[in-house]
């Protein structure tokens, strides 16, 4: 039998959407709004990380780039608002 020793975090298959750190345009009320909101953002954890990170041990950071294709060269719509 495993045990899981956090089951409050593993609990779905689906990714919780609404603390998602993305810049959808649909979510801010536009590009720019979305743009900020990110940019924001980004600093803000990047500053937290820098003021509780020993400053001796690395960081690896793994940030993942949604980017598509144009609908006219048969690419899929990703700001459809779902």
């Amino acid at each position: 039998m495993t045990m899981d020793p956090h089951p409050e975090l593993l609990s779905t298959l689906l990714t919780p959407k609404a603390d998602e750190f993305i810049a959808s345009p649909y979510r801010f009320g536009g590009e720019a709004k979305a743009e900020k909101h990110f940019e924001t953002g980004f600093v803000w954890r990047f500053r937290r990380i820098r003021e509780s990170h020993p400053p001796d041990v690395p960081i690896a950071v793994f940030h993942a780039f949604k980017q598509a294709e144009p609908l006219a060269q048969g690419g899929l719509d990703f700001d459809d608002g779902s």
